[in-house]
C-alpha cells in the first residue's frame, strides 16, 4: 500500500461518529493507511521504550505521552486571547450561583483561574467560539439549576478522574452541551464525556 503523508491533519469527531466508528478504530485504520505494519510497529515501540507492558496490556510510556501532548498543543492553541478568555470566564462565573455548594466547595473560582481552565479545555477538546461556550453554559445552568447533579463551574468545564488502572478519564459537561445542544436538557440526567489518556 502506498504511504500517505499529511503535513497537517484536522480530525472532526463528528465525522468519525457519522461513519459509525470510534476514535480508536479511526486511529487504528489511519495507522494502516499511513503504511505501518502493526506487528512491526508494536515491536519497534516496545524496543525503543515508547511502549511498555502494564497490567498485562501494552501502553505508551510516559515520555511518549508527553511527546504527543507537545506535538498536539500548538495545533489546538486557543484562538481567544488571554484577555478574551478572562472576559469569557467572568461571564460564565456570573451565570453560576454565588457562594458555596452543599459540600463547602465554591460554585466558581476567580476569572483568571476559570480562564486557565477554559484554555486547558480548548487544548483538550478543541476550539469553540466564545458565544457558543456562553450559550452552552447558560443552557447547562438553566437545565441543572437546583438539581443535585449540578456541578461547580470548574467541574462543568471538565473534571479529571483517576481510574483504578491509573488512566485519567476526562469528563466534560461543557463539551456535551456544545456538541449536543438539544439532547441534555433533562436536569435529572448526569451525562459525561470521557476521554482516556
Amino acid at each position: 500500500m502506498e504511504k500517505v503523508v499529511f503535513n497537517r491533519l484536522v480530525i472532526d469527531r463528528g465525522a468519525i461518529t457519522n461513519q459509525s466508528m470510534d476514535v480508536g478504530e479511526f486511529f487504528f485504520t489511519l495507522t494502516y493507511i499511513l503504511g505501518y505494519n502493526m506487528e512491526e510497529l508494536m515491536d519497534k515501540l516496545l524496543e525503543s521504550g515508547s511502549a511498555k507492558f502494564e497490567f498485562g496490556k501494552v501502553v505508551p510510556s510516559q515520555l511518549s505521552i508527553e511527546k504527543v501532548r507537545r506535538i498536539i498543543a500548538p495545533s489546538t492553541a486557543p484562538q481567544l486571547t488571554k484577555d478574551e478568555l478572562v472576559a469569557l470566564a467572568a461571564k460564565l462565573k456570573a451565570m453560576f450561583p454565588k457562594g458555596m455548594m452543599i459540600d463547602g466547595i465554591p460554585w466558581t473560582e476567580g476569572p483568571v483561574l476559570i480562564a486557565q481552565r477554559l484554555e486547558n479545555f480548548i487544548r483538550r477538546f478543541g476550539n469553540y467560539p466564545a458565544e457558543d461556550i456562553e450559550k452552552a453554559t447558560q443552557r447547562y445552568v438553566d437545565a441543572k439549576f437546583g438539581s443535585p447533579y449540578m456541578k461547580s463551574l470548574k467541574n462543568f468545564i471538565y473534571k479529571e478522574v483517576i481510574q483504578v488502572d491509573g488512566t485519567t478519564e476526562l469528563q466534560s459537561d461543557l463539551y456535551n452541551f456544545l456538541e449536543n445542544p438539544d439532547s441534555l436538557l433533562n436536569p435529572l440526567e448526569d451525562w459525561t464525556t470521557e476521554l482516556r489518556e
